[in-house]
């Protein structure tokens, strides 16, 4: 690959984490509700299981998954039961600020380790059969398949794109919560902002069960 491939690569990678899709949202309304450190450590978990995608394609293990229809079945219900079970979560725990305020710079939000969130997003972005589907069909066109190296020219690329997204992602998640520092005080805030994420979580486990 040349390094205008490799720079294309970078600039596609940009565009499509700026998309507005379900990841960026839940990026944004987590570090909105529980502070920029939440919210970037979803954001990297999500960028991180990136990896295991690219390691897939790389190896012909995505090629032999996208012909077994079920196996992708049963990835995408684990998937799905997993979000509804993270929307509950983030349903039931709607208030929990009320009688637990935090402290510091994420005064008044509910605020978790971000070890947990770092772990949900990248059990989030593993049970998403259509991520890897997508890198099938994506890396595939700049890491030209039919010359030698094209595992390791994938891999550089998924190293790529999980840089890339995590910039962007962190960068929404710092955003978020500095727009928000003069509302959270506000419980109703708080409990919308909860209940935000509440919704993305289902919304994007009907996407992939219908998708």
């Amino acid at each position: 690959m040349t390094i205008v491939e490799w720079f294309s690569f970078a600039l596609a990678s940009f565009l499509l984490a700026l998309t507005p899709g379900p990841d960026i949202l839940l990026v944004l309304a987590t570090a909105a509700a529980k502070g920029w450190r939440t919210g970037l450590a979803l954001a990297a978990g999500l960028a991180s299981g990136v990896i295991v995608h690219t390691a897939l394609v790389a190896f012909g293990v995505a090629a032999i998954l996208a012909r077994e229809p079920r196996a992708l079945m049963a990835v995408k219900f684990f998937g799905a039961a997993y979000l509804a079970w993270l929307a509950w979560q983030s349903w039931r725990h709607r208030h929990d600020h009320l009688s637990s305020p935090a402290i510091g710079d994420t005064a008044g939000r509910n605020v978790e380790s971000p070890v947990r969130w770092y772990r949900r997003g990248i059990l989030m972005n593993l049970s998403n059969p259509k991520v890897l589907l997508f890198f099938l069909a994506f890396l595939p066109e700049f890491a030209h398949p039919d010359t030698p190296g094209f595992s390791v020219r994938v891999l550089g690329l998924g190293l790529i794109f999980m840089l890339v997204t995590i910039l962007v992602f962190g960068a929404v998640a710092l955003l978020a919560a500095k727009g928000s520092a003069r509302f959270v005080a506000n419980p109703v805030f708080q409990t919308r902002m909860n209940v935000v994420a509440s919704v993305i979580f289902v919304l994007v486990a009907v996407w992939l069960l219908l998708g």
